[in-house]
C-alpha cells in the first residue's frame, strides 16, 4: 500500500468483506460500512467492516514468496483447512463443507510416496531465507518435504468429481441452513445504534446441518469463556443482546 497517498487522502483502511466480490477477504480494503456481532466465546461485542478494493493509484508493486503450509504435518494442515473452510465458507457464506480428501487433493497430498530427507530438501532451489528456515525447522513429516504424486487423474474421474461436487453444492444451498451473510445487517461507519448479531445462537442452529467434526463443542467454549472472563473481570461474560435470529 502507498501509505503516503492513503494518509494524504485520509482513507479508512481495514480488512473484512469485499463489496465488489461479495466475499470475505484478507486483502486491505477502503472501508465504508460496518456490522456488529457478539463473540460466541467471550461475549464481547465486536465489529466487522466492509469496503472496496484499493485503486491502483494507492498501491505499489511488490514481489513476494509464499510457502503456505510448508512446515505443517498433514494432521495440522487438515485441522487448519477444516476450520478455515467451516468458518469462512460454510458458516459465513453457505458453501458446502469440504471433505478431508478434498483438502488433501487441493494441496496435491492425496497420494504421497514418502518424504525427502533434510539433505534432499535443501537441494531444492529455495531462496536463502527459506533455506535457513528449513535448516532450523525441518522435521521428517512436514508436507513441504512430501514426495507427491505428479500424475493427473483421468478425464472421466475429473468430470465425475465435478458432477458430485455440483450436486452436493445444490443440495446444501437448497437446505434450511442459514449463514451469517443472510442475517447480518450493514450500517454506515458512523452509525452506532445497530444491535449486534448473536453469533452463538446462529452457530447452534447451524451445527445439526454439519458433519460431526465441524460442529462446535459448546462445553469447551464455556470453559474457554470462563477462563477469559477470569482474566478480564471488567467485561460482561454474556451480555444481554437482542438476537437477530428468528426460529
Amino acid at each position: 500500500m502507498n501509505l503516503k497517498k492513503i494518509r494524504k487522502e485520509r482513507l479508512n483502511v481495514g480488512f473484512g468483506y469485499n463489496n465488489q466480490s461479495n466475499r470475505l477477504t484478507d486483502a486491505p480494503l477502503i472501508i465504508n460500512r460496518q456490522t456488529k456481532f457478539v463473540d460466541p466465546v467471550n461475549g464481547v461485542v465486536k465489529k466487522d467492516v466492509a469496503g472496496i478494493e484499493f485503486p491502483i493509484s494507492t498501491t505499489l508493486p511488490l514481489t513476494s514468496w509464499s510457502y503456505g503450509f510448508y512446515f505443517y504435518p498433514i494432521e495440522e494442515l487438515l485441522k487448519h483447512m477444516r476450520e478455515f473452510n467451516c468458518i469462512f465458507s460454510v458458516r459465513y457464506s453457505k458453501r458446502p463443507p469440504k471433505t478431508d480428501k478434498w483438502h488433501l487433493r487441493s494441496q496435491n497430498l492425496d497420494i504421497i510416496h514418502g518424504y525427502l530427507s533434510k539433505k534432499e530438501e535443501l537441494k531444492k532451489p529455495h531462496i536463502p531465507a527459506v533455506r535457513e528456515l528449513i535448516d532450523a525447522f525441518y522435521h521428517p513429516m512436514m508436507v513441504g518435504a512430501a514426495i507427491r504424486n505428479i500424475q493427473k487423474d483421468q478425464r472421466w474421474k475429473q468430470i465425475l468429481r465435478r458432477g458430485v461436487n455440483s450436486i452436493n453444492t445444490l443440495r446444501f444451498m437448497m437446505s434450511d441452513f442459514r449463514c451469517i451473510h443472510d442475517v447480518q445487517v450493514w450500517c454506515p461507519l458512523e452509525d452506532e445504534s445497530q444491535e449486534p448479531l448473536d453469533v452463538k445462537s446462529l452457530y447452534m442452529q447451524q451445527d445439526p446441518y454439519l458433519p460431526p467434526q465441524l460442529r462446535i463443542n459448546w462445553e469447551d467454549v464455556g470453559r474457554r469463556a470462563k477462563k477469559w472472563h477470569s482474566l478480564s473481570p471488567d467485561q460482561p461474560l454474556l451480555p444481554h443482546v437482542k438476537s437477530e435470529i428468528v426460529d
